[in-house]
């Protein structure tokens, strides 16, 4: 009876969680070498024999054996680290590089692939910042056109592009000089 519950179960348990492999990333991880894995196996049979003894000579063998690992192991990492950067041609990219390594961060590049605009789908990447290009351009002539002009601010220049191609006529884009005690208050309105 309970051999049958135990095939039925062990059955349904396999067909809901298959076994997968899983790769070892050993290879990618350039100061694990012969004698590290070496000497990690003598620490899990170390451990194991600890577990189950009672013996204080074996356990502070075991404490210094774990102490001597883990320095060998920093001072490999090091190494290759180090190493890694003195070959790159770009050093300040290659330590970034490490350093979202060892964070886990991984660069998302977000590459914009479709967009829906007034009732149509742009796939080509060209129409794409066109269509951004337009956008852009057509709310800053909003912005102007809604601004009141203070005479506080000097203008720098005023800038217009006529597409020909198109037929577009983009409205001038102002650009404008800022006080330093404007430029303080717009920091100090901003939250943190």
């Amino acid at each position: 009876m309970f051999n049958s519950f135990l095939n039925t179960y062990l059955r349904i348990f396999y067909s809901c969680f298959p076994l997968k492999k899983i790769k070892n990333n050993t290879n990618t991880i350039s100061w694990i070498t012969l004698g590290i894995k070496t000497s990690c196996k003598r620490k899990r049979e170390l451990f194991l024999l600890n577990r189950n003894n009672n013996n204080p000579a074996l356990k502070k063998y075991y404490k210094t054996y774990c102490k001597i690992l883990a320095k060998v192991i920093k001072e490999a990492k090091r190494l290759s680290y180090n190493n890694r950067i003195l070959k790159s041609d770009n050093k300040v990219k290659t330590t970034w590089n490490i350093i979202n390594e060892l964070s886990g961060k991984q660069h998302s590049t977000n590459v914009i692939q479709k967009l829906s605009t007034e009732g149509s789908l742009l796939t080509n990447q060209y129409d794409i910042v066109e269509a951004f290009n337009k956008y852009f351009s057509s709310i800053i002539g909003q912005i102007n056109r809604n601004s009141t002009d203070n005479p506080s601010y000097d203008t720098l220049f005023t800038y217009s592009h006529l597409d020909l191609d198109n037929g577009n006529y983009y409205p001038p884009l102002v650009f404008k000089f800022f006080s330093t005690q404007e430029i303080i208050s717009i920091i100090q309105s901003l939250k943190t």
